[in-house]
């Protein structure tokens, strides 16, 4: 048809895969056209040994892309795509290729091609990167009700215990090289380079190159709700012996990884709803107080201070699962400006 335009064509050794769209008054028309010399790009049921295959017309976008998943059109090489399905395509895109180096090639090649604006692009991919970061650590952090058993066996009767940070070291922070290695495709050396702790044990095991602590002490704590009172004294009471506060995080991604990303983490061992919500509050608060902090360079001593992202780890081992209900009940605009507004990726495992 002599009005065709091509909405996406990808190509492979011996063919290409094309999806045509015909404007009408009610829309798109669209049709799929494969045409494989190799054989390996059709589908068994549309003849097999066939060289071109041409699909019925569809009318939808969401039929559009079954029509090119009978491909993994992601995957092959993009040839072209219609500058008014850019974004539809790269979302799609995104969708459909994992974590792989592979696939982070693939992944590259369509971002030149659909021309997606380079901040948005980074952004988006790093948002990819936390998604998987968070389907990583549900996967390999035991249950609930397994957790609630381990507080239990390392109890000590009238002493303090301290389950958050004991959690997540053994939970998280061991697990965390693997995803660098498989998420952001790096190699051993690199991931440990771009992995800092808190924790000093993981350091000395080599599993971390260091702390990500700022050279920087902060004029406010990131304590919430601290009264101005409280500061006044700090600042002004030469009996304090600290009016400026050096807080932790508990871990931080650096380069060679490709985003800069400032962690806390909190363990809800227990309490209602109420309790749950407050405890959110505080935590993207801290977050947020993260990301507030200005740009610092490095020093023999300390990291350079210049993260991009925030990120919240809060695992919710409380018997109701308090925590989880809070954040899937929290208002939509709140939960996408996080992220929209802020660049703090809230995660609330389980999930």
């Amino acid at each position: 048809m002599s009005n065709e335009e091509i909405i996406v064509q990808v190509g492979a050794e011996g063919g290409d895969v094309t999806l045509y769209g015909v404007r009408t008054d009610d829309g798109w028309l669209f049709s799929l056209n494969v045409y494989d010399c190799s054989l390996l790009l059709l589908d068994e049921d549309e003849g097999g040994a066939a060289t071109q295959y041409r699909s019925s017309p569809v009318t939808s976008w969401s039929d559009a892309l079954a029509l090119l998943d009978r491909n993994p059109w992601a995957t092959l090489h993009p040839l072209a795509v219609h500058p008014e399905f850019r974004k539809k395509v790269w979302n799609e895109v995104q969708r459909r290729l994992g974590r792989n180096e592979d696939d982070h090639r693939a992944l590259t090649k369509w971002r030149e091609i659909c021309e997606v604006d380079t901040e948005t692009a980074h952004r988006d991919r790093a948002l990819n990167f936390l998604q998987g970061l968070r389907s990583h650590l549900n996967d390999v952090i035991p249950s609930p009700e397994a957790i609630r058993t381990w507080m239990k066996e390392i109890a000590v009767p009238g002493k303090d215990v301290g389950y958050e940070n004991l959690f997540v070291e053994k939970y998280v922070l061991r697990k965390i090289p693997d995803y660098l290695r498989t998420g952001a495709g790096l190699p051993e050396a690199d991931a440990l380079a771009a992995f800092l702790t808190e924790s000093k044990s993981l350091r000395r095991e080599n599993i971390a190159s260091g702390s990500p602590a700022s050279r920087n002490k902060h004029l406010f704590k990131k304590v919430f709700g601290i009264t101005p009172k409280s500061v006044v004294n700090l600042w002004w009471d030469e009996k304090q012996k600290f009016p400026m506060a050096q807080s932790c995080p508990d871990w931080a991604f650096r380069s060679p990884c490709p985003y800069r990303v400032v962690f806390e983490a909190k363990l809800f061992r227990s309490g209602g709803i109420d309790v749950a919500k407050t405890e959110l509050v505080r935590a993207i608060y801290q977050c947020m107080f993260y990301r507030g902090q200005p740009p610092v360079p490095q020093t023999e001593t300390h990291p350079e201070w210049n993260y991009e992202f925030a990120c919240l780890l809060a695992y919710d081992a409380s018997p109701g699962q308090a925590l989880v209900k809070a954040w899937e009940s929290v208002r939509k605009e709140v939960r996408d400006g996080c992220w929209d507004s802020a660049n703090i990726f809230v995660m609330v495992l389980p999930s």
